[in-house]
């Protein structure tokens, strides 16, 4: 039976993965480390046959697992997860063996790869190790600082120094700088080490960025090679750099994206597309007009160039130097501009102009922005991207998809007090006060089952949400959770006694108008069980009549909340009545 590790400290995540992959339990047999330091300690003590692993990680992180296994377990498989996806990375990876699956991850998706890299080794048909170019690009995506070695054939070759994220120093030889990372990058078959960081500073002597060093490595190694490197194989090089700028401009990793495209312009000054993505990057109104006029003098007739000429004429009229670009149409702006001149769409976010975006029609350029928006989520975690998603789907009146992307932005700012999470509370509450009294978005058939997971945040107050509604439930769970309670949710009145039943909570939020069973249903079943009848419940109504509130009252509720209501007011009442 082959063993297979799964290094991620995400227990959660574990345990669904613990659950989804027992079905292959004839196949493999699934052990679980929080982190590279368990994993090492587990592979020492007994045979692992592949490795599943996280990059970021604490203590020891995935990096230095996957340079000790290169090292220490150089044909033991290994599956490479990541929050990130990087480009390049994946070919890079794979050429070397590793597999790469970015979350979050589907149980389904990694069995396959685990059976796979299961076959390969035991066909000896893996070939491992990690690129010195997809090692540096993870370490730049991480912000990571770090001393490496590089060795080939047991020889020391040199070393690399990184301090969050960019390569500052490198020797090779009698070579420093620049020149020595040039050398080490163009190397093949070269095994990595990780070295205690000095505590003394060390200087920096590299100042280019990271892109141009592997071009110019990838260029010496070309005119090294005895065969030499077709044409065909130099443009499809450039092809993939091209592409690899345009992604990062996508994603709106502009100084990035232009130093890629820089590159491609600098060795082909007649390909249009890469002058035209990287006057999207550029900033200042010289900068604009010089590359749009090369797009324009290769190619007049072309759509997307005539395009964005058009979007540059506002600001080529004026007495700008410097722009913001608007992160859905490229076009350029004052940088104190509130609305695109282009798209017309809001560039910041208050009160006044959430209500000016709800009074507005969506634009075509921004609905193209979201399609492209989506194609950037596919690849990477990317907050920014995330948060203008969420803004065209506010600009749509589609709230619940609107929610869905900025839950993720709160996940991934938690309570920090940045530009994010201001503008998504003032989001929240502004759906929140829309919230029509009767909206049903979705039937309960058409609700998928959530699993609830006890994990590491079972130490915070727990809140039950019943509501079905499932914009407003959005509404509710957000609101909350972003003041630290871990919430729960249900649809209908028979969901909601049944998650009672499995755990105890500290307060019950309860909508009246529920399928199956009314939230009067509900709260007469709490009061009669001597274990639940403590738990404080908060009644959740479209209705304000005195009638409804005396009802609500005699029934035993603490308190009677009429939709829609703002999140400060829920917060303050759950607060009031929670033990």
């Amino acid at each position: 039976m082959a063993n297979v590790l799964i290094v991620d400290d995400d227990p959660g995540l574990q345990k669904i993965l613990g659950l989804s992959l027992k079905k292959y339990q004839n196949k493999f047999k699934v052990r679980f480390a929080s982190n590279g330091a368990e994993a090492l300690e587990i592979i020492d003590q007994m045979t692992i046959d592949l490795v599943v692993t996280d990059i970021k990680m604490p203590e020891v992180d995935g990096l230095s697992l996957l340079a000790d296994m290169s090292v220490k377990h150089p044909t033991t498989p290994c599956i490479v997860l990541t929050s990130y996806t990087i480009p390049g990375l994946e070919k890079n990876l794979s050429k070397k063996g590793f597999q790469f699956l970015s979350k979050p991850v589907d149980p389904p998706a990694l069995a396959s790869l685990i059976i796979q890299g299961l076959e390969q080794a035991s066909s000896n048909s893996a070939l491992l190790g990690v690129s010195t170019t997809g090692l540096m690009q993870i370490i730049e995506a991480e912000s990571k600082t770090c001393l490496l070695s590089l060795t080939v054939g047991g020889r020391k070759q040199g070393k690399m120094y990184f301090h969050d994220g960019e390569l500052y120093d490198a020797t090779c030889g009698e070579l420093h700088g620049e020149e020595a990372a040039i050398q080490l990058i163009a190397m093949d078959n070269v095994q990595m080490g990780y070295l205690p960081v000095p505590q003394e500073e060390i200087s920096r002597t590299i100042e280019k960025g990271m892109q141009a060093l592997i071009l110019e490595a990838m260029r010496i190694k070309d005119e090294k090679s005895d065969d030499g490197e077709s044409a065909a194989d130099i443009r499809q090089s450039m092809s993939i750099s091209l592409q690899e700028g345009i992604e990062q401009c996508e994603a709106l990793h502009l100084n990035k994206a232009q130093k890629i495209l820089m590159e491609v312009v600098s060795k082909d000054t007649k390909n249009v597309k890469a002058w035209l993505w990287l006057s999207r990057t550029l900033r200042t109104v010289k900068q604009i007009r010089m590359a749009l006029k090369r797009a324009y003098q290769q190619d007049p007739k072309n759509v997307e160039v005539a395009q964005d000429i058009r979007k540059f004429q506002p600001v080529a009229k004026s007495d700008l130097q410097q722009v913001r670009r608007c992160p859905f149409c490229f076009a350029p702006n004052d940088i104190a501009a509130v609305q695109c001149n282009y798209c017309r769409a809001f560039l910041n976010v208050n009160n006044e102009i959430l209500a000016r975006i709800e009074q507005q029609e969506a634009s075509k350029e921004l609905l193209v922005a979201l399609d492209r928006f989506d194609r950037v989520l596919s690849r990477e975690l990317n907050i920014p991207v995330l948060f203008y998603a969420g803004l065209v789907c506010l600009n749509t009146k589609d709230y619940e998809r609107a929610l869905e992307y900025l839950e993720q932005v709160q996940q991934c700012v938690g309570s920090s007090n940045n530009q994010y999470s201001q503008a998504v509370d003032r989001i929240v509450s502004f759906i929140a006060s829309r919230q029509s009294t009767n909206e049903k978005d979705l039937s309960i058939e058409e609700i998928e089952e959530q699993f609830v997971i006890e994990d590491e945040d079972s130490h915070l107050k727990t809140v039950l949400v019943v509501e079905d509604s499932q914009t407003t439930r959005k509404v509710i769970k957000m609101t909350l959770e972003a003041n630290g309670f871990r919430v729960f949710e249900a649809v209908d009145g028979v969901e909601a006694l049944s998650k009672i039943n499995d755990h105890r909570f500290d307060i019950v939020l309860l909508d009246v108008m529920l399928p199956k069973l009314d939230g009067y249903g509900i709260l007469s079943v709490l009061k009669q069980n001597d274990t639940l009848k403590e738990v404080p419940v908060v009644m959740l109504t479209s209705k304000d009549g005195l009638k409804d509130r005396l009802k609500g009252r005699f029934s035993s509720a603490k308190a009677y909340l009429t939709k829609p209501f703002k999140p400060d007011v829920l917060i303050k009442t759950v607060n009031k009545y929670i033990n």
